[in-house]
C-alpha cells in the first residue's frame, strides 16, 4: 500500500497542494485556471480523445446505464438516510457525496495508473458522470436542467463523433498538436483543484469526516453492483469504480453555492474527502486487485 502511495498517488497530491498553497499565498483571481482547464484544454482532451478511439457503442451503452444506475441508486439511498436527520441539507449532502471528482483527480490519476488506454475509459465515463451531474444533479438539487448546456467538452464529443461519422482526417502534426495540448491539461486540473480548495471556507470539522467515511463505504458497494449488473469487466470495470469513488466534485461546491444549499458544509466533504482519499484510493486499489 505504501508503495502505491509514494509510486502513483503521491506524485499527483504534490500538485494539488503546491496549487493550495499557491492559491493561499497570492491573492490574485485565479480561476483563470480553471478557466483554461474547463473551457479550452479539457475539450481538446476530450475531442482528440474521441477522435483516436475505436468507438465501442457496447462500451458506452454500459457505461451510460452503470452510472445512470449509480447516480440514482446513491441519490435515493443518501436522501433515504439524511432527510430525517438533517431535513435542510439532505439535497447538499447527497450531491455532494454521489458526484466524485472524475475530471480534475480522476482523469490524471487513471492515466497515470493505466496509461492511454485507461484515459479512452476514462474520458467516456467522465463525459457520462458530467452529464448526469448537469443533468439529474441539477434538477435533483434545484428543480431545472439549464446548466446543461454550458458542459463545453460535451460540444467537442459531439464533434469529435461527427468527424469519426464522416471519416474527416487529421493531419498527423494537427493530432499531435492536439495530444500534447490536451494532456497538458492533466497537471493543470490538479493544480487548479488545489487553487480552488485554497478559495473556499471550511466548517463543520466532523461532518465532514463522517460524511466522508460514509462516502467510501456505500459509493464502494454501489459502483461494484452497478459494474457487476451492467457487466463492466477487465479495465473498464475498475476505471468505472476507481474513477467514481474519488472525493466529491468542486462543481457541488460551486452549485451549491448558485443555489443556495450550505456550500460551507460542502467544502469541507470536498476537503475531507480529498485529504483522506490519499489513503482510501490505494485502499480501493488494493481490494480491486484481489477480489476482483
Amino acid at each position: 500500500m505504501f508503495q502505491i502511495i509514494l509510486e502513483k498517488i503521491l506524485p499527483l497530491y504534490i500538485l494539488i497542494f503546491s496549487g493550495y498553497i499557491f492559491g493561499k499565498r497570492r491573492k490574485y483571481d485565479l480561476s483563470y485556471i480553471s478557466d483554461v482547464v474547463f473551457y479550452l484544454l479539457a475539450p481538446i482532451l476530450v475531442f482528440i480523445s474521441v477522435y483516436k478511439l475505436s468507438l465501442n457503442s457496447n462500451l458506452i451503452l454500459k457505461l451510460v446505464f452503470a452510472n445512470t444506475f449509480y447516480v440514482l441508486s446513491s441519490l435515493a439511498i443518501l436522501s433515504f438516510i439524511f432527510y430525517k436527520a438533517d431535513k435542510r441539507n439532505y439535497k447538499a449532502i447527497s450531491l455532494s457525496l454521489t458526484f466524485s471528482n472524475v475530471a480534475y483527480l480522476g482523469l490524471p490519476l487513471i492515466f497515470f495508473l493505466y496509461g492511454d488506454k485507461g484515459l479512452e475509459i476514462a474520458v467516456i465515463n467522465f463525459l457520462v458522470i458530467s452529464f448526469l451531474h448537469f443533468s439529474l444533479g441539477i434538477y435533483y438539487l434545484s428543480g431545472n436542467f439549464k446548466e446543461l448546456i454550458s458542459i463545453p467538452f460535451l460540444y467537442t464529443f459531439i464533434l469529435a463523433i461527427i468527424f469519426k461519422k464522416l471519416k474527416i482526417s487529421l493531419s498527423s502534426s494537427l493530432i499531435n498538436f492536439m495530444e500534447l495540448t490536451g494532456k497538458s491539461s492533466l497537471p493543470l486540473m490538479l493544480v487548479s483543484l488545489g487553487t480552488r480548495l485554497a478559495s473556499i471556507s471550511f466548517e463543520d470539522i466532523f461532518k465532514g469526516l463522517i460524511y466522508t467515511l460514509l462516502k467510501f463505504i456505500i459509493n464502494f458497494f454501489l459502483l461494484i453492483l452497478s459494474a457487476k449488473l451492467f457487466s463492466l469487466k477487465g479495465l473498464e470495470f475498475y476505471v468505472f469504480v476507481l474513477q467514481n469513488i474519488l472525493p466529491s466534485a468542486i462543481l457541488n461546491y460551486v452549485f451549491c453555492e448558485k443555489y443556495n444549499k450550505n456550500p460551507n458544509l460542502v467544502s469541507s466533504i470536498i476537503l475531507f474527502s480529498t485529504v483522506f482519499s490519499l489513503i482510501y484510493i490505494p485502499l480501493v486499489i488494493i481490494l480491486l486487485r484481489k477480489l476482483f
